[in-house]
């Protein structure tokens, strides 16, 4: 007590009730302070069943909720599904639509539903398929189905066509069914073979890009066999049960094919007359094809459709969560403003961490009082782009001395804008040096924004020792000054005050805890003496510039220096850089290395993990031709039709804006098999031609390139058509791969129907015909290339 009465404790002391300060970490929606669930469900089940029962929950719960404490959704993983699902799985019904109505209008109605019939059968097959083996139904395995829908009809359309033809010859219909299977069951299992076997290096890639496009592979291998098989079987057996023995009444579509074929038979004798022009022209075209794609935009993995924006703030390094917290709330109070921000749905805020993991390929912050996350969830996709113009303005006036980044959502392992290279060696000031230059690298660039090392700023930091010597004069222990210290700075737990079920504690701590020269004027009882002694004689105060942050990779010290460019993505820009960071590398002592992380780094390893499987791949196709034709120079024939997709897929892309990236490799592998396919039932029918006439070389293979026009253009029409739902839908993930299938075949179907006889002419004319039956039969003749014996080349 005093003589006016009782002192209490908030006559002497601040007495509030708070947060640890400064705190380690902090959550902020919306700018007021929030506590954050992450709920991650059990693989087994259905993220749209399970979000809906999380919803009712969160629902009952929030009934018993006080009026002050709200419970918001950040991110609802269910929606991106949902659309991401729903919307592939309108395009799958719009490609199977197409597809049946294309495959009416050329082939008729009866023929049509005929073939079109086996088309849902094998789609529900394909699922039942992955339903047995687990296989979830996402975004990819749907989308294959899209672009595979156009194939599971090439089969049944060869078989359909062969039937109608063969029954037409008046055979009847049982001699038909038995001539399509002997003729058509081991070529068309052959060209499935080889089109599934083309993704085999995708199949078993070894890195995160094959891991998250394994699918693709996968439903192509379940749909195709199982096309084959229905092709087979069930094809056959509604023709010979549907197939009217009335004359098919003429078409325009059958006209229109019956004028081109003969318009085809006419161009095809002049392209054989002149093999070496077709070559070269052919040559000329594919040289042009990789040119456009060389030229082509590259981009590993494509942005994501998601609404929303990823925004880090980084404070100078050694700053405290107070001081990112500071910058954040500038920032979060601007994007709050419906004037300057009127598509920001809400604002979701970390402070000294990224937040918990709220889509697989996003990994978070590593934990620093110097970092903070925001998620900004938007209205729509639309206003992604204006709203990332407008939030880089506003940053600069708002926080302009805080290092910002913000970027959109990204599909993939990791962000595709991001140009990154890594400075790697022994000695931390070598390394610190040295990614300076790149920084510098990277500043020249016009365009660059966001440029920054993972190692911050240099900082400046106290160092304190004890005079031991000094201390022990005045019989003060190191620990007794040690532990001053620490109370000065940290405070000290004087009492706990009890609060429901929780203990509180007190801490009793100096305004001015973080002052250095009142650190020493701070005092200590001698025991000895009985007087206090300022800690300025007990202790030296040492100040030393130094490194807040130090990254390793490997156990290597290493800066990672990143930026983004507005013009250039990190595919095109690397190569402009790649000449200066050669150059540095030149000159660096041994030990030291500077080289590309992030995205290049990334797109390097998946196209490694590709091609490291495509030897084994090309073997298997080899072998598999070879035991079809007995030889192998119709195995060189197929296998050199593949390179006349180039130019259409290389034209595709650059008329249509699209990207050369790791999804459109797979749709290039595709392509691949498609072509094969295309040829394997070419020269097969032309081997029969050969064996079963007494026509010469030269007419067999113009007659067997005929026959096969008809259903070779109408599998390959389909197949455009059918991918016209995502490229009109400008699909985020297949678009680029959309069109360089489109294109590849647009232009590539043609050429093959041209290229394909010449070749075949080239290597197989001067032979002895060699040849397997449909009965696997061998004979050997000789056979003059023309009518007349004599050979145009």
């Amino acid at each position: 007590t005093a003589p006016h009465g009782i002192i209490t404790l908030g006559d002497v002391a601040t007495v509030t009730k708070t947060t640890k300060s400064p705190y380690q970490q902090a959550a902020f929606f919306n700018g007021s302070r929030a506590v954050v669930l992450s709920v991650v469900m059990q693989p087994e089940q259905s993220v749209i069943n399970y979000t809906k029962r999380l919803d009712q929950a969160l629902s009952d719960i929030q009934k018993n909720l006080s009026q002050e404490i709200e419970l918001n959704i950040v991110s609802k993983q269910s929606i991106e599904v949902e659309k991401a699902v729903y919307g592939v799985s309108l395009n799958v019904l719009q490609t199977l639509f197409i597809v049946l109505a294309v495959v009416m209008v050329f082939l008729g109605l009866r023929m049509g539903l005929i073939v079109g019939a086996i088309v849902p059968c094998v789609m529900l097959a394909t699922l039942a398929v992955m339903g047995l083996f687990e296989m979830q139904l996402e975004r990819m395995s749907l989308a294959t189905l899209v672009i595979a829908l156009g194939l599971l009809v090439d089969n049944g359309i060869v078989v359909a066509e062969q039937f109608k033809r063969r029954y037409e010859e008046h055979q009847d219909k049982y001699h038909a069914l038995a001539e399509v299977g002997k003729e058509l069951a081991l070529p068309l299992l052959s060209s499935t073979a080889t089109t599934v076997i083309v993704f085999i290096p995708l199949m078993m890639a070894e890195h995160g890009a094959g891991e998250f496009t394994r699918n693709i592979s996968l439903v192509v291998l379940i749909s195709l066999a199982i096309s084959w098989l229905f092709a087979m079987t069930v094809t056959p057996t509604m023709c010979y049960f549907f197939v009217s023995k009335k004359p098919v009444q003429t078409t325009s579509v059958t006209r229109v094919f019956k004028k081109l074929e003969t318009q085809y038979r006419t161009l095809l004798t002049l392209a054989l007359n002149h093999k070496k022009w077709v070559i070269l022209g052919a040559l000329a075209l594919f040289f042009v094809g990789v040119k456009l794609i060389s030229s082509t935009p590259k981009q590993f993995f494509p942005s994501s459709e998601r609404h929303q924006l990823l925004a880090y703030i980084n404070t100078s390094a050694g700053s405290s969560t107070l001081v990112t917290e500071a910058a954040m709330t500038e920032l979060t109070e601007a994007l709050n403003d419906d004037g300057t921000f009127p598509y920001v749905n809400h604002v979701m805020g970390y402070v000294g961490f990224g937040g918990p993991r709220f889509i697989f390929s996003l990994a978070p912050l590593d934990p620093a009082n110097n970092v903070g996350f925001l998620l900004i969830d938007l209205t729509s996709r639309e206003a992604v782009e204006e709203t990332l113009v407008q939030l880089r303005k506003v940053a600069k006036l708002v926080i302009p001395d805080v290092q910002f980044r913000v970027s959109g959502m990204f599909t993939g392992p990791s962000d595709p804008t991001v140009l990154q290279v890594q400075y790697k060696g022994p000695d931390y000031a070598q390394v610190f040096n040295g990614s300076q230059q790149v920084i510098k690298i990277f500043e020249a660039y016009p365009d660059m924004i966001h440029i920054w090392s993972n190692w911050f700023n240099l900082s400046t930091r106290a160092n304190i020792s004890v005079n031991k010597i000094l201390a022990e004069q005045a019989g003060i222990s190191e620990v007794q000054v040690l532990t001053t210290i620490s109370q000065f700075l940290n405070g000290t737990v004087v009492s706990v005050s009890r609060q429901d079920d929780d203990n509180v504690p007190v801490v009793l701590r100096g305004a001015e805890h973080l002052d250095v020269v009142a650190l020493k004027a701070e005092t200590i009882i001698s025991p000895l003496s009985g007087e206090p002694i300022p800690l300025e004689q007990l202790i030296t105060v040492s100040y030393e510039t130094g490194f807040p942050v130090i990254e390793k990779e490997d156990g290597i010290p290493t800066v990672t220096i990143e930026g983004r460019n507005l013009k250039y993505s990190p595919e095109d820009l690397a190569p402009m850089v790649q000449k200066q960071i050669t150059e540095l590398n030149a000159h660096l002592p041994e030990g030291y290395s500077i080289e590309f992380d992030g995205i290049i780094a990334d797109s390097k390893k998946g196209k490694a993990a590709l091609a490291a499987n495509f030897p084994l791949a090309f073997c298997i196709i080899v072998l598999i031709l070879i035991s079809q034709f007995g030889g192998f120079r119709r195995p060189i024939v197929i296998l050199l039709t593949i390179p006349l997709v180039v130019f259409g897929a290389g034209s595709g892309l650059q008329l249509m804006g699209g990207e050369f990236g790791f999804i459109v490799i797979l749709g290039l592998l595709a392509l691949a098999g498609i072509i094969i396919n295309n040829a394997i039932v070419l020269i097969d029918r032309a081997d029969i031609e050969r064996k079963n006439t007494g026509v010469s070389f030269r007419e067999a293979l113009v007659e067997a390139a005929s026959v096969r026009m008809r259903p070779i253009l109408i599998t390959s029409i389909t197949t455009i058509v059918g991918l016209l739902p995502l490229i009109m839908g400008n699909d985020v993930l297949f678009f680029s791969m959309a069109v360089a299938i489109a294109f590849g075949l647009g232009i590539g179907t043609p050429l093959t129907l041209f290229v394909i006889p010449v070749l075949y002419e080239i290597l197989t004319s001067k032979e002895k015909v060699f040849h397997r039956d449909a009965s696997n039969s061998i004979e050997i003749n000789e056979q003059p290339l023309t009518s007349s014996g004599e050979e145009n080349i």
